[in-house]
């Protein structure tokens, strides 16, 4: 029974390392991904975690809203963000808003209230992740 491609929600995460030629190298990436998945879109494309500098977070996010533009993404979103100010900033400086954030919750960081009311209140959907 085949399954229609609607019917299924293709996630990918990427990392992304600061100093590459970021839009050639990603969109050399995300070209591949999509051969390998053999699909013409991705639902969702997730940043793997904040990079040192919200510069240069913001710099990969950019590349990343030109696939959404180009319509080979349709959301964007980012992981393993625990510092709310990381993800505000990441917010407010987006074109395209982060739709997902994916964290793992631990008590330490009080399972991530503060960012999940973030979330809730500018509309992202909070993913939790595990092991």
């Amino acid at each position: 029974m085949a399954v229609a491609r609607i019917e299924i929600q293709i996630t990918q995460r990427r990392r992304a390392e600061y100093g590459h030629p970021v839009c050639r190298h990603r969109t050399q990436s995300f070209a591949a991904s999509l051969r390998n998945l053999q699909t013409d879109y991705l639902d969702c494309l997730v940043l793997h975690s904040p990079l040192a500098r919200a510069a240069q977070t913001l710099q990969v996010w950019r590349a990343m809203e030109s696939l959404v533009a180009g319509g080979g993404v349709r959301q964007l979103g980012i992981s393993n963000c625990y510092d709310l100010e990381q993800l505000q900033a990441l917010h407010d400086s987006a074109r395209v808003k982060p739709s997902v954030v994916q964290n793992r919750l631990y008590a330490e960081t009080d399972y991530d209230r503060e960012i999940r009311a973030f979330c809730r209140d500018t509309g992202s959907s909070t993913k939790v992740s595990g092991r």
